[in-house]
């Protein structure tokens, strides 16, 4: 995403810039843009229950690829939600959820929970469904 760009700039260091370039960009990065927040958590917000729909309904029909694919969409819908909510740019999905469990506005256990859903997803496919359901609720009920 485009936005990952802005992200990276806004938490580089520079090392040179002779004309003041770089660190004029980056103090407008460093500032999360409003409407930035508030396009990434219609969009996502909109892609996580989109996947989970998809997640639930084919959960226990014997594709275990496809059912996997919409709880990853699904969970990483969910972590560019949390980011926004807390403006924060989310550079990539290493350390994702860990960073989320540090933020002040997440569901509670974020890391925990996340992790459990993917340790159901192969055996318990309807227990995985329901607790990414919860999670997302709950992530629903921050923005609110």
């Amino acid at each position: 995403m485009n936005v990952m760009y802005m992200g990276e700039l806004a938490v580089c260091r520079v090392l040179w810039d002779k004309h003041d370039n770089i660190s004029a960009l980056k103090r407008v990065a460093e500032k999360y843009p409003p409407k930035l927040k508030t396009a990434i958590i219609d969009f996502f917000m909109f892609e996580a229950e989109f996947s989970f729909m998809f997640a639930e309904s084919n959960a226990g029909k014997n594709d275990a690829y496809y059912f996997a694919t919409h709880i990853v969409r699904a969970v990483s819908a969910l972590n560019q939600v949390l980011f926004a909510v807390n403006e924060e740019y989310c550079l990539n999905e290493k350390k994702a959820v860990s960073m989320i469990d540090s933020f002040d506005i997440r569901p509670h256990s974020y890391k925990e929970r996340v992790n459990a859903i993917f340790e159901v997803a192969g055996s318990a496919a309807v227990d995985a469904c329901t607790q990414l359901k919860q999670l997302i609720d709950e992530a629903k009920g921050i923005l609110l």
